[in-house]
């Protein structure tokens, strides 16, 4: 029969599982700081350049828009063919 050494298995699963949080942990706290960043830089760039921003948030929203148009008009068109 074979023998298990539970208490082993249960060291190396905890083991395991903790440096799998340090790890994660440690990318959230890089992530927030990235972001932190980029939120700085981002309302940075809105401030010194007002104008090329509205520009560039009407481009986003209108390709966003140009996107959403497209797929609800394929689902339309799967609704059409489907249901004769």
């Amino acid at each position: 029969m074979n023998y298990v050494d539970t208490e082993k298995l249960r060291s190396d699963i905890v083991n395991g599982v903790d440096a799998a949080l340090g790890k994660l942990e440690y990318q959230y706290e890089k992530l927030s700081e990235r972001t932190a960043e980029a939120k700085e830089k981002t309302q940075r760039f809105i401030r010194e350049n007002p104008e090329k921003a509205v520009l560039i948030a009407a481009g986003v929203g209108a390709i966003a828009a140009i996107i959403t148009l497209k797929i609800m008009k394929r689902r339309m068109m799967r609704i059409d063919s489907s249901c004769c």
